[in-house]
């Protein structure tokens, strides 16, 4: 389990306007993206030309209640590193209707340089 915990990723869904505050974020995650991020907002941050696939599992699994997964999506960050990752998202719900939370597991799968 200590190894899965470290790719958890909890993320808090605020309502009108609907964005997402991540609440926890696992070590190894953090190292992969590049910096601490706990408490900032996805649309906050650099996921490149990939923000809007991002943005959108997230939705998905609001509006569905269901789970999501995203296969091998890469994105370059403005420091020119290329990440590739997986992502699974979970909805958790309080009252059992409403998805008011969101764990997610983010492995990335390669880290490299822009042109290395």
């Amino acid at each position: 389990m200590k190894g899965f915990l470290a790719h958890v990723v909890l993320i808090e869904v605020e309502q009108n306007p609907q964005r997402y505050r991540i609440r926890l974020m696992g070590t190894a995650f953090a190292e992969q993206y590049g910096e601490e991020v706990t408490e900032k907002y996805l649309d906050e941050l650099d996921f490149g030309d990939a923000m809007p696939g991002v943005l959108a599992i997230y939705d998905r699994v609001v509006a569905v209640g269901e789970p999501g997964y995203t296969k091998a999506t890469s994105y370059k960050k403005a420091d020119g590193r290329v990440i590739r990752f997986e992502r699974i998202a979970l909805p958790l719900s309080e009252d059992g209707a409403t998805v008011n939370m969101i764990m997610s597991c983010v492995v990335a799968l390669r880290i490299r340089r822009s042109g290395a």
